[in-house]
């Protein structure tokens, strides 16, 4: 069976992870990865700093040919985590909105391709209790 590997088509109506379901390069139900991060992680272009793809010299490699060699970067600007699209083929969705830089948030599914990812930021917050106990 062939498989159009380097286009992703799907047709007016339908998300790119039904059309990954039909295709059979993802499964019905599969639940999203975490993404974990920190701003204090060094990633390849600097601390705070995370590439995600199907390229070996990404952050994060996605092995799914949906998603592009270099497909986002993620960033922890302004004391916010942002996603940017580095010019993917099939874009880069924010719980199931296309966007090219958004703010992203604990909990959000960014969805790449056929690939389905829950954003884990982990920074160490003091909750009220800590606050409470230390001063």
């Amino acid at each position: 069976m062939n498989r159009p590997l380097r286009r992703f088509v799907y047709s007016a109506g339908e998300t790119l992870r039904s059309a990954a379901v039909a295709a059979g390069l993802a499964e019905e139900g599969e639940p999203p990865a975490p993404l974990f991060v920190h701003s204090e992680w060094p990633g390849r272009l600097g601390r705070g700093r995370f590439t995600i793809g199907r390229a070996f010299d990404c952050d994060r490699r996605v092995d799914d040919p949906t998603v592009s060699r270099h497909h986002v970067e993620l960033r922890f600007e302004d004391e916010r985590w942002v996603v940017s699209d580095l010019r993917s083929l099939n874009g880069v969705y924010l719980n199931g909105r296309r966007v090219w830089r958004a703010v992203v948030e604990a909990g959000d599914v960014l969805t790449l391709g056929g690939a389905r990812m829950v954003f884990e930021p982990r920074e160490r917050t003091r909750s009220h209790a800590t606050e409470a106990l230390t001063a």
